[in-house]
């Protein structure tokens, strides 16, 4: 079987539609093709979601070949590793931020990572040791969440600055219980995935059972507050719903095809001018 990708794919709901759409390919000689002749922009982020599809048909038993990759697209996942490349060390003043696959027992390699690769750099907004202390506790639950909540044995993460649009941009996926399976199973009620998504974003919403487990929602609370201040962007995509905050609103849809799994992007403006910092009362 042959899937052509096509056009522009962004971090939106109609680029994520079309990586998804990849995990229900299920040819019956089990070999899959993902022809990339006429795709024209791909963001670099978005690997996270494309290598953990991947990665899910090849446990399947899939074979899966990317072909007719256009020489700039290759140049890219050669640069942040999605392909083999040459360069064994990642250079971390490259615009793109390193593809990682992470395994529940290296949390702290992913807060290296995310040290490394997101919060230190130069273009991150300015803020204090304290709100990054803060921002990066957040970005840590995520992973706690995918491995406490999603039982994921993997969690995807792959970045992408863009100078000429102004934005860093973040994506981390994981494959396992979706957030709608989570938050039914605890209030032990039915929720469309975009309500059960609404309801694991508020803070002090948790499907966490166990007392050692501090009360929590998705740890998106701080993440909400310094996205809208900032003037960025939040979604997450789980099941068949999709959530976003954009230009200081919230909406929510459902999309045509399920991902069994949750995907979380983060785009940050890098142009804000703002100094973060707690404010203590």
């Amino acid at each position: 079987m042959r899937y052509k990708l096509v056009g522009n794919i962004c971090t939106n709901k109609e680029g994520l539609e079309k990586l998804v759409f990849m995990s229900h390919l299920n040819p019956e000689n089990k070999q899959i093709e993902i022809d990339m002749s006429q795709l024209k922009f791909l963001e670099a982020n978005l690997m996270a979601v494309f290598g953990a599809i991947l990665y899910e048909k090849l446990l399947q038993g899939f074979s899966v070949k990317l072909i007719n990759m256009r020489k700039e697209i290759e140049d890219i996942l050669k640069r942040n590793h999605f392909l083999g490349s040459n360069n064994q060390y990642f250079n971390p003043s490259e615009t793109a931020m390193e593809f990682k696959i992470f395994t529940p027992e290296k949390e702290r390699e992913f807060i290296d990572y995310i040290n490394e690769q997101l919060l230190d750099r130069t273009q991150f907004p300015k803020m204090g040791s304290d709100y990054k202390k803060q921002i990066r506790s957040k970005i840590q639950e995520l992973f706690a969440n995918a491995v406490e909540h999603g039982a994921a044995k993997e969690i995807f993460c792959c970045g992408q600055h863009f100078p000429k649009k102004g934005v860093i941009n973040f994506t981390i996926v994981n494959h396992g219980a979706t957030i709608k399976d989570n938050v039914e199973r605890f209030l032990n009620r039915s929720l469309d995935s975009e309500k059960a998504i609404t309801w694991a974003s508020k803070e002090g919403h948790s499907t966490a059972s166990s007392e050692t487990n501090p009360t929590r929602g998705l740890g998106l609370s701080l993440l909400h507050e310094f996205i809208m201040s900032n003037d960025g962007n939040l979604s997450i995509l789980s099941n068949d719903g999709f959530w976003c905050i954009e230009k200081n609103k919230q909406y929510t849809c459902r999309i045509e095809k399920k991902f069994y799994g949750t995907i979380i992007n983060i785009i940050i403006n890098v142009k804000d001018t703002h100094n973060y910092e707690i404010i203590n009362m």
